[in-house]
């Protein structure tokens, strides 16, 4: 990048989740233009006029332990290598709490939690293994404070917070920054 020339991160492998759409197409985008090659995991494929040519799209169902490795085999058939990992993949139910039906809280908590737990856990060997790994989780003002989305999303997004500043400095020793 012209105007950002000491932001370079060619040769790093990067996995971006939920890449297909808003901010995590942004992040795609802008990890490609820092040089970086980018694996987009999403659910459902994403129409060809809206890829970015230069990126890698996988679908795999990441709120299913099963989609998680799913997605791992898929990853193994491009790279052994990851140094990025940017948890992004996000959904909502916004209703009042004593609404929620059982299986919409545990599509929630999986999707947008137990997901960037899962995958955290299992690209940990990779991301020591960089020297100089980092994670981003994408989280939302609903994890720390009131905002009318629903309780479940706001829960799931203040357990992010937790988990990133307990990774952070569990992982610190590693080289990898959360």
């Amino acid at each position: 990048m012209a105007d950002l020339p000491n932001w370079q991160l060619n040769g790093q492998w990067a996995i971006v989740t939920g890449g297909t759409k808003g901010i995590g197409k942004a992040i795609v985008d802008q990890l490609l233009q820092f040089g970086t090659q980018v694996i987009s995991i999403s659910r459902s494929p994403v129409q060809e006029e809206e890829k970015n040519s230069q990126a890698i799209y996988l679908y795999a169902d990441l709120s299913l332990p099963e989609g998680i490795t799913a997605a791992l085999k898929q990853i193994e058939a491009h790279t052994s290598r990851i140094d990025i990992l940017v948890n992004n993949v996000g959904m909502n139910i916004r209703k009042a709490a004593s609404h929620y039906e059982e299986t919409e809280i545990e599509h929630i908590l999986n999707t947008n939690l137990l997901s960037a737990v899962r995958l955290n856990l299992a690209v940990y060997p990779q991301l020591k293994a960089s020297k100089n790994g980092c994670i981003i989780h994408v989280s939302s003002v609903a994890g720390i404070v009131h905002v009318r989305s629903g309780f479940v999303y706001g829960l799931t997004k203040g357990a992010m917070n937790q988990m990133t500043r307990n990774l952070a400095a569990e992982w610190a020793p590693d080289g990898i920054r959360v």
